[in-house]
């Protein structure tokens, strides 16, 4: 998902988070908001700290904080800091994951599902939190998520994306990273959807969802 930093520069490319501040982050920004507000990326050619936030309030408490944050940011990094700006958070998206069986052909019945799901999104998270779909490329429900996603028409950050991933979408989430492992509660999926044609059908990725612990929502398609 594009962020604000990458939308201001969309020509370079972001530069690499210090270290030091991932570290002394509970530091730089307060015990109470480091589970919170997360540092992402350096935007602006290394010039402006970029976050991503759980809520309005984390965010808007961050966006008090910034000058002291920056303060601190300085003294940690010393003379050689290039950071002198601060990005206001952008909040971290409802990420639902998405599988169906390949028997799967009703459209309007997958549609009813996504619809739904976006909406209890909105009444759960807030307009501001983007859904976002993340499904693989091949089954006709893949197809149904982009297709719908697409036919909203709606602008760029407007709060639903739909995100083609590939062929192991499964085993992507069994991967430990450096990054997952420090950030997991700004990585974790929030739900999978699972579209399957009989009560018995377990699909791969909703057998590995619900092995970690990620809610599952299966759907029983005639």
């Amino acid at each position: 998902m594009r962020n604000a930093c990458e939308r201001a520069h969309p020509a370079r490319p972001p530069v690499v988070l210090p270290q030091i501040i991932r570290d002394r982050w509970a530091d730089i920004v307060g015990d109470d908001l480091a589970g919170q507000v997360q540092p992402v990326m350096l935007g602006a050619q290394g010039q402006q700290l970029c976050t991503l936030a759980i809520s309005a309030q984390a965010r808007d408490g961050a966006a008090r904080r910034a000058p002291e944050m920056l303060g601190r940011i300085r003294e940690l990094i010393g003379e050689s800091c290039a950071i002198t700006r601060w990005s206001p958070s952008w909040l971290l998206p409802v990420v639902a994951l998405v599988t169906g069986s390949p028997a799967v052909t009703d459209r309007q019945a997958v549609e009813v599902v996504l619809l739904q799901t976006w909406h209890d999104t909105i009444e759960a998270y807030g307009i501001e939190h983007t859904l976002i779909l993340e499904h693989g490329c091949e089954s006709a429900v893949d197809r149904f998520v982009s297709e719908w996603v697409a036919r909203r028409e709606l602008p760029d950050g407007a709060g639903l994306m739909s995100a083609p991933m590939a062929a192991d979408t499964a085993r992507h989430y069994d991967r430990a990273t450096e990054v997952r492992d420090r950030q997991v509660v700004f990585r974790r999926p929030d739900l999978c959807l699972s579209f399957v044609t009989r009560t018995g059908e377990v699909l791969p990725l909703e057998l590995e969802a619900s092995t970690a612990g990620i809610p599952v929502q299966r759907v029983l398609l005639p």
